[in-house]
C-alpha cells in the first residue's frame, strides 16, 4: 500500500520548486492533493500532473496573506477532496526581488517590503493553519509541515524581513506543536539544508558553476512525505533539516537531481 493511501494533503506554494516536488510525491503515494498559490497556471499545472499520477487534485488559486482566501483554500480542498490529514506550508516571498542590494539593510528596507515579504510568510503560514486546525482537531489526527530555512534559525545579512519570517515560522510551529500534543495534531519544521534552485526567480540570472551548487528542488520530498505519514506519527515540535535527513537515509544530491530529471 502506497505511504500516504486514503490522506488528502493541502500544499501551499505548489506552483513550483519545493511545493511542487512535495505535491507530486505526495500524489505518488497516493494521497488526494490540493495545490494552492497566487498563479493559475502554475497551480493547475501541477494539480494535472498529480492526476496523471492517479490522485485526486485540485488547484486553488488565491493569495494566503488574505484571511478570505486562506479560509476558501482550507473549505475549498475538503469540499472537492474531503477533510485533511496533512497540511504543507511552503508558500513564501524571498527578499531578492528588491533589486539594488543596498536596499535589503535592516536600516534602508522599505517598509512596505517588510510588509509584503512578512504577509505571506508568516500571516499567511498564520491563516491557513488557523483554518485547517479546528477540523484536524476534531477529528483527532493531522500532520502539519512548515517548510523553514536556515535563515529562520539563524539570522542573514540583508534578509531582514525573510530570516525574520522564518523565525516566526519556527515559532509557530512550536506553539502549534505544544497546544496540540493532545489532540492528535502534529506540526514540525523542514528546512532544506542550503539554498534552493526553487528560490532562483528571486536569485536573478546565477553562473552555471553557481546553479551547480544549489540544491534541487525535490530536496525536501523525502522527509516531508516522512513527516506526513504514519511513520512520523510520535513526531512533534521538532526542527529538521532536509539535506541532514536525507544523508542519514542515504539519499544524495545526485540521485535527487537524477531522480528529477526523469520526472
Amino acid at each position: 500500500m502506497a505511504v500516504l493511501s486514503g490522506k488528502v494533503a493541502l500544499v501551499t506554494g505548489g506552483g513550483r520548486g519545493i511545493g511542487r516536488c512535495i505535491a507530486l510525491r505526495y500524489a505518488r503515494e497516493g494521497a488526494e492533493v490540493a495545490v494552492t498559490g497566487r498563479t493559475a497556471d502554475e497551480v493547475e499545472a501541477t494539480a494535472a500532473s498529480a492526476r496523471t499520477l492517479g490522485a485526486r487534485a485540485v488547484a486553488i488559486v488565491g493569495d494566503q496573506s488574505e484571511e478570505a482566501d486562506a479560509r476558501r483554500m482550507v473549505e475549498q480542498a475538503e469540499h472537492q477532496l474531503g477533510p485533511l490529514d496533512v497540511l504543507v506550508n511552503n508558500a513564501a516571498v524571498g527578499i531578492r526581488y528588491v533589486p539594488d542590494p543596498e536596499m535589503r539593510w535592516a536600516h534602508t528596507l522599505r517598509i512596505e517590503d517588510w510588509d509584503a515579504v512578512m504577509a505571506i510568510n508568516l500571516r499567511g503560514v498564520f491563516l491557513v493553519t488557523r483554518f485547517a486546525l479546528p477540523g484536524m482537531r476534531e477529528r483527532g489526527r493531522g500532520s502539519i509541515v512548515m517548510i523553514s530555512s536556515g535563515l529562520g534559525r539563524r539570522g542573514g545579512r540583508q534578509y531582514g524581513p525573510y530570516s525574520t519570517s522564518k523565525f516566526g515560522v519556527e515559532g509557530l510551529m512550536q506553539v502549534i506543536a505544544v497546544e496540540n500534543e493532545e489532540s492528535g495534531v502534529r506540526c514540525n519544521s523542514l528546512a532544506t539544508g542550503g539554498l534552493t534552485n526553487s528560490s532562483e526567480k528571486f536569485l536573478g540570472a546565477l553562473p552555471p558553476e553557481r546553479l551547480a551548487e544549489i540544491l534541487p528542488a525535490n530536496i525536501c520530498e523525502d522527509s516531508a512525505l516522512y513527516l506526513a505519514s504514519d511513520a512520523a506519527a510520535g513526531v512533534n515540535g521538532q526542527a529538521l533539516t532536509a539535506a541532514l535527513w536525507n544523508a542519514e537515509h542515504g539519499i544524495t544530491v545526485e540521485a535527487l537531481r537524477e531522480r528529477l530529471s526523469r520526472e
